[in-house]
């Protein structure tokens, strides 16, 4: 199962526990764990994120972080929802993909 959101530059990929199929459980494993994931430099530093969108990742990273451990493990790509991080659901998409929607909470 794969989940694309159009804040996102990545895919996410749900591995199913069960022969039969993801489970919810599934779901929400796979996404915690893609989102909890540290970026790279050059997911930071490349041609389609500019200043502007660098100072937006900026501000979400210091909004989800409330001390300095937590500020240590630097931007995480739940940081790229800019604050939206209100799971709303999976609406079926292109090509057999799911897009996640989320919101402000």
């Amino acid at each position: 199962m794969r989940l694309y959101s159009s804040r996102l530059p990545w895919y996410i990929d749900i591995r199913a526990s069960n022969p039969i199929g993801a489970t919810i459980g599934d779901v929400f494993t796979g996404l915690y764990t893609s989102l909890n994931t540290p970026i790279q430099k050059d997911d930071y530093y490349n041609e389609e994120l500019d200043d502007a969108d660098r100072y937006k990742l900026r501000e979400a990273w210091e909004e989800r972080c409330h001390d300095a451990s937590e500020r240590s493990c630097g931007v995480r790509r739940v940081d790229f929802l800019r604050g939206k991080i209100g799971f709303e659901g999976l609406v079926r998409g292109k090509d057999g993909m799911w897009e996640v929607k989320t919101r402000r909470q």
